[in-house]
């Protein structure tokens, strides 16, 4: 997790912010491409500076990619981006995990969002222009860089220009769990660094506290959620100690005004969530210096739509969870009203606040396409099927068909069983 600005036109306006989200160093530098600033949280390979410059750009960096070769990932980025703009396109495409990047050079300059839209970036385009990692960098109107989408910026003409990141493929041929198994275990072994597991009574959360288990062992889950899910996690708890965290009002002390103007992002008041996450950071991460929390962000709105057999969960569930033979005619269903980006967000605004890096392998992005490659008939025949296959698979407890975590009063919604 980092936080950085570019501008070829201003300074910024506040810095504070980004400087929590990269407490390991802060740089900045200004010349004939712009004024850059970076803070720094290194959680792959050597520590490198940025802005890092090389003979063709200057490149600003926030995140993780988990196909660097080698396992460097900053580096490795900027080696492989060019003066090109094809080129920088096409390298950008293969990056796999949750990132952010600006790209600067003499004739243009490439930005963008990983393809869920994970790591945040924000920009500012009128007589030339400005991104961020955070909203309260930049002064006036500005927007949020879409999920899976790359921008372009032309210096001579002061446009910008976009291009698809992920192309999915639709087809629905695959009649077993196997490629995705494979997929989602390659993902969370990726994500995994001395890693502290937020974990639930969920399947989301379960599935891969069972798959970092077999994979690392005995591993550190915490939980704060002190209703309605005691059942499973005291049978899980026999399988790997989860570390209780008492939920309280605020125990530290969080200033949510100030984290929503950081990213303008209303479900940080969503306190039960907010807290429940800052209270675990600071008892069982930062004492510990611990950088990595994994979470299971996002398996809702991918594997379930918030749904089950076309029956909603959610109001703003697109499917209810009824995946059809024709996927291009609701995919993707994740962007309907930003709720992925929003619930995603709290999260990793949270984790920027502390200087602590989100990692989200259900957002892998070749897990989800080896999921969609599965059968439509595979996806329905039951909630979130792989996962709840998988979790038996790895005598994981859970409770069949039902959606357990944060909501309000801390009750959970039971689906209805058809």
């Amino acid at each position: 997790m980092c936080g950085y600005y570019y501008s070829n036109i201003t300074s910024p306006k506040n810095t504070d912010n980004l400087k929590r989200r990269g407490p390991e160093g802060w740089n900045t530098v200004e010349n004939d491409l712009g004024k850059f600033g970076h803070a720094l949280l290194n959680t792959i390979g050597e520590k490198v500076s940025q802005p890092l410059q090389t003979g063709k750009g200057i490149l600003l960096y926030n995140g993780s990619v988990y196909n660097a070769k080698p396992r460097n990932d900053t580096k490795w980025i900027a080696d492989n981006l060019s003066s090109n703009i094809n080129e920088c396109i096409e390298f950008i495409k293969t990056l796999n995990g949750e990132y952010s990047l600006t790209w600067v050079t003499e004739q243009f300059v490439i930005f963008c969002s990983d393809t869920f839209g994970i790591r945040p970036l924000h920009y500012q385009h009128n007589q030339g222009l400005t991104t961020a990692s955070l909203f309260d960098v930049l002064d006036g109107d500005q927007s949020r860089c879409e999920p899976n989408i790359i921008y372009v910026y032309h210096r001579i003409n002061n446009l910008i220009e976009t291009h698809n990141n992920t192309e999915w493929n639709l087809t629905q041929g695959v009649s077993s769990w196997d490629h995705t198994w494979e997929a989602f275990d390659k993902a969370v072994f990726n994500r995994h660094d001395n890693s502290v597991y937020g974990v639930s009574g969920g399947y989301d959360s379960g599935t891969i506290m069972a798959s970092a288990i077999k994979q690392f062992g005995v591993v550190t889950c915490v939980n704060n959620v002190p209703n309605g899910e005691h059942n499973i996690l005291a049978k899980r708890h026999k399988i790997n100690p989860i570390q209780p965290v008492a939920y309280e009002n605020n125990p530290t002390k969080v200033n949510v005004d100030k984290l929503f103007d950081m990213t303008d992002n209303d479900e940080l008041y969503n306190t039960m969530a907010t807290f429940g996450q800052s209270a675990y950071i600071n008892k069982w991460m930062l004492p510990q210096k611990r950088k990595v929390l994994v979470t299971g962000e996002g398996g809702d709105e991918i594997y379930s739509n918030y749904g089950y057999h076309g029956t909603k969960i959610r109001p703003h569930s697109k499917t209810g969870g009824y995946f059809p033979e024709d996927l291009s005619t609701v995919w993707p269903w994740h962007d309907d009203e930003q709720i992925l980006t929003k619930y995603v967000g709290r999260a990793e605004a949270v984790g920027g606040y502390w200087g602590i890096e989100l990692r989200l392998p259900l957002l892998d992005r070749h897990l989800v396409q080896a999921w969609l490659n599965t059968s439509h008939r595979l996806k329905n025949l039951e909630y979130k099927g792989w996962m709840a296959q998988y979790m038996r698979d790895h005598d994981m407890p859970f409770e069949q068909d039902k959606k357990a975590g944060y909501g309000e009063k801390f009750k959970y919604t039971e689906l209805l069983k058809r």
